[in-house]
């Protein structure tokens, strides 16, 4: 059984998101999950102490505010995500949140690493997963690279291999 997936376009941790968050919490906790609430800021990991600091707390306050446990993973490189300590905290959480930045440093940073196939096999299982953003183009299975359009795509988590990000429109669309 395969838990709820979110591929959302901004707006992760905001007053606006409870309801949605909270009910994607609620679907992992009918699969049999813990009422947790994990925040993996990876996508931003190379922005500023103090702006990785600015996510930490709203995804915190939004979790209090969902009274729910709130866990800030600090996956910012690839060698985090052989972290086991962080591995093990995926296994019962309800809902796995992988917010916006870079999604071409998203997936090098988690394509074949324990970390992704705790999150994959959580998902499995019956957890939630939602992506925003970075978080939600890594789940396809290439990202084009929007800035530099000559450049070759990025190789995604292809979570959902059949979902192509399409930049003229920036928006995913089922082939």
């Amino acid at each position: 059984m395969n838990g709820s997936l979110a591929l959302v376009g901004s707006g992760e941790y905001l007053p606006a998101m409870a309801a949605f968050e909270k009910s994607l919490i609620d679907d992992g906790v009918k699969n049999g999950k813990q009422s947790i609430y994990i925040q993996i800021p990876t996508a931003a990991g190379r922005e500023s102490e103090q702006r990785l600091n600015y996510w930490k707390e709203l995804g915190k306050t939004q979790a209090d505010s969902l009274k729910v446990q709130s866990i800030f993973l600090p996956i910012f490189k690839r060698d985090d995500a052989y972290n086991m300590e962080h591995v093990n905290q995926i296994k019962d959480s309800a809902l796995i949140y992988m917010s916006g930045g870079d999604p071409h440093y998203l997936a090098e940073t988690l394509i074949g690493t324990p970390l992704w196939e705790a999150i994959y096999e959580n998902w499995l299982s019956g957890g939630s997963l939602a992506g925003c953003s970075a978080g939600a183009m890594v789940l396809s299975a290439q990202i084009p690279n929007f800035r530099f359009s000559k450049k070759e795509p990025t190789v995604g988590l292809n979570l959902i291999p059949n979902i192509r990000v399409i930049p003229h429109f920036n928006k995913f669309f089922k082939w």
